[in-house]
């Protein structure tokens, strides 16, 4: 009788520390992934719940004049943020730093068949962002995932259709869109002559 009661409990508790192995605990569902393509992914609840950048008024004033960028990279330091916003139909590229204009650049825009702009935004991206909100802000299911051994300890390439975030200790570090077949496709109109 003994012996069938712990087999009993051994019985309970192997499914139930099973269970526990995949509950998020603080680095969350995606860092107990393999390596490689992730299809379908659902993410926690617990990271559904996003909250965004709130942009300065020097980056209002360029998302008024020209609207989302064609493209973007964020890069978070432990000093800021860095941030490049590129408007290819105008021929413009400005820089922040933590949200304050810091240089623009202006040359005559230049259309190139199947050029993309992306449908992602900089205030998506926030500091401190772990892997598991990155996938819910992009919406999302399906990413590459790469982890960097020997180059930096605990980073992670994410790779998702349109986009490429560095994060390190599950924290994001850096964001680059790369516009995709899928988002919006530029046309020679959309290009000014300014």
């Amino acid at each position: 009788m003994k012996t069938k009661h712990q087999l009993a409990i051994i019985l309970l508790i192997l499914p139930l520390a099973a269970l526990a192995c995949n509950l998020p605990g603080s680095n969350g569902y995606v860092n107990n992934l393999p390596d490689g393509l992730v299809e379908d992914y659902t993410v926690p609840l617990e990271a559904a719940t996003l909250d965004t950048y709130a942009y300065s008024p020097d980056q209002l004033a360029i998302q008024e004049a020209y609207g989302n960028p064609t493209r973007f990279t964020i890069i978070f330091t432990a000093e800021g943020r860095l941030e490049t916003w590129i408007y290819d139909p105008a021929g413009y590229q400005v820089v922040f730093a933590d949200g304050d204009q810091i240089t623009e650049q202006q040359t005559p825009p230049t259309y190139q068949e199947n050029m993309y702009a992306t449908t992602y935004t900089p205030a998506l991206f926030y500091a401190g962002m772990s892997l598991d909100e990155i996938v819910a802000a992009s919406g999302k299911a399906d990413f590459v995932l790469t982890r960097m051994e020997g180059v930096v300890a605990d980073g992670q390439l994410l790779h998702l259709e349109g986009l490429s975030v560095g994060v390190v200790d599950n924290q994001i570090r850096f964001v680059e869109t790369l516009p995709a077949t899928t988002e919006t496709l530029l046309l020679p109109e959309d290009f000014s002559s300014n």
